[in-house]
């Protein structure tokens, strides 16, 4: 009987001289889980829909940023890629979604040109949902660019993209590589776009590791490398870890701990701008530890769920020594763990000015206080 719910009623038994009551005992387990059950689904679904809401956000204002001509075709694409990604989460079920899918759903336009001109080459391998985003992102990139001025936009141009693991003494590596031959001669683009970021330094922050992006005469060769655990569970694997970035004693410096790359990236150029110097950022709460404790940040930012872990372990070293912190999320604040009760609160989509605007004022308070 134990760990079962029960509906009890008590009644007297139908007898005036009679002073017995009898008791029925309902088992109501089966309904209570699946009503708890549906009570997390949605709450999941609200936490999903906000952090997506917070991605279209930036997404947007990264576009537009690159002019307003053509604004509306570039940022359905991206839309559109979003959607591709959602479509195989969720038929994976937010699991781990098998990578040749995601290459495939991601160059579907394409579709009749795979084993012809598209190849595709890779042992099996299932990658985490986050690693999926990101991945997904910036195979769209690549595929647009290759479509426009690559070797997609002629008749004889070949891609072949490849992945593989790699082990040395210390590590378990991801190869990625996106490789293009017999297209329009190519070169370096003048400036970072949106793309360049979303294929570059937002997919090696959100996965550690690095890209390297050559331009050839030939065409492109774009290569990913990163740790095999960003990706996929391995066993015996040795992770890479963030490197601690020193400030000068009279900078604020602040700590962002969140796994959404784009976010994070838009949310450190803006606090960059007004002065403040970043610690990190990451979205693996091991290197978050490290970092607090090579550098005290004099603020801190949080996202409470990044994957499979939360963030709880950085908000106790944090409160320990004192440093004042936001924590954003997709959930609600009456769903978070106890320890973020009394502690500053945006959900997401996140005002990034508001972000800004809690930041200056907890840096006069500190003045005030001293």
């Amino acid at each position: 009987m134990l760990n079962r719910a029960f509906d009890v009623y008590a009644f007297p038994i139908d007898k005036p001289e009679d002073s017995r009551i009898a008791n029925l005992f309902h088992d109501i387990t089966d309904i209570k889980r699946h009503k708890d059950h549906v009570e997390l689904l949605l709450k999941e679904v609200n936490h999903c829909a906000k952090n997506m809401l917070s991605l279209v956000n930036v997404i947007a204002r990264r576009t537009a940023s690159s002019g307003i001509y053509g604004f509306l075709e570039r940022f359905s694409d991206r839309i559109s890629a979003l959607a591709a990604n959602q479509d195989i989460l969720v038929k994976s079920e937010w699991k781990t979604v098998d990578l040749n899918d995601l290459v495939r759903g991601q160059l579907a336009h394409f579709s009749d040109l795979f084993e012809n001109r598209i190849h595709v080459d890779g042992s099996p391998i299932m990658i985490f949902p986050e690693a999926a985003e990101k991945l997904g992102m910036a195979l769209h990139e690549l595929t647009t660019n290759a479509g426009k001025y690559g070797a997609l936009s002629n008749t004889s141009g070949q891609v072949q993209i490849s992945w593989r693991r790699e082990r040395t003494e210390d590590r378990h590596s991801y190869v990625m590589e996106w490789r293009e031959t017999g297209g329009p001669s190519v070169k370096a683009p003048q400036r970072t776009g949106f793309g360049s970021l979303v294929s570059g330094s937002l997919l090696t922050s959100g996965l550690g590791g690095s890209v390297d992006a050559k331009y050839e005469p030939s065409g492109l060769i774009w290569r990913l490398t990163c740790p095999l655990a960003s990706v996929t569970v391995v066993d015996d694997t040795a992770s890479v870890r963030a490197e601690p970035l020193t400030r000068k004693s009279e900078e604020v410096g602040v700590l962002i701990v969140d796994d959404d790359a784009l976010l994070t990236r838009s949310i450190s150029e803006m606090l960059e701008e007004a002065g403040l110097a970043m610690i990190g950022p990451t979205g693996n709460v091991e290197d978050a530890l490290a970092l607090i404790a090579h550098a005290r940040p004099s603020f801190a930012i949080l996202d409470v769920k990044r994957g499979t872990e939360t963030s709880e372990p950085v908000a106790l070293e944090l409160q320990k020594q004192g440093v004042p912190f936001l924590c954003v999320s997709g959930y609600s604040k009456d769903q978070l763990p106890d320890i973020f009760d009394e502690v500053l609160f945006l959900p997401k989509p996140v005002d990034e000015r508001r972000i800004l605007k809690m930041i200056q004022q907890q840096a006069e308070l500190k003045t005030l206080e001293h």
